[in-house]
């Protein structure tokens, strides 16, 4: 009878383990990277030098680190950069400043190419189109 109990048990645990890690498994997160996105960074990888530096938001910047193979100018791991604090107040007013000469001066002061904006960017800054981008490199339907 205990072996029963156990055999039940042991069971129950590893399915009530199993189905949610399923479940989430097939689901597609909102938050994922979509197919255009990464198309748009392999167009970076494939386009541009490994010297080139990226400005993306932190959320962003490990993946285009990923796929594009490229330095980020911030990502999600940034606590051990050095001078954090003065970094993240120009990321900040990249996205924030509407004068295309305090975006360049920052552009420059970290040598930074590039400007990557995911859908979500997009959505929150909408004066980047008419600043600090230059020229659109890349720009389909994300």
């Amino acid at each position: 009878y205990i072996a029963i109990v156990y055999t039940v048990l042991f069971f129950g645990i590893i399915l009530s383990s199993i189905i949610p890690s399923i479940h989430a498994g097939l689901e597609i997160p909102e938050s994922g990277v979509s197919s255009s996105e990464i198309n748009a960074l392999k167009w970076l990888y494939a386009e541009t030098s490994t010297e080139d530096i990226v400005l993306s938001s932190p959320g962003s910047g490990n993946i285009v680190s990923y796929y594009a193979k490229r330095k980020n100018f911030m990502d999600s791991q940034f606590i051990s950069m050095q001078d954090i604090d003065i970094r993240y107040e120009d990321y900040k007013k990249m996205y924030t400043t509407q004068y295309l000469t305090n975006a360049l001066k920052i552009l420059n002061k970290y040598r930074i190419t590039y400007v990557y904006l995911s859908p979500v960017e997009k959505k929150t800054v909408q004066h980047y189109g008419n600043s600090i981008c230059r020229q659109c490199m890349y720009k389909p339907n994300i």
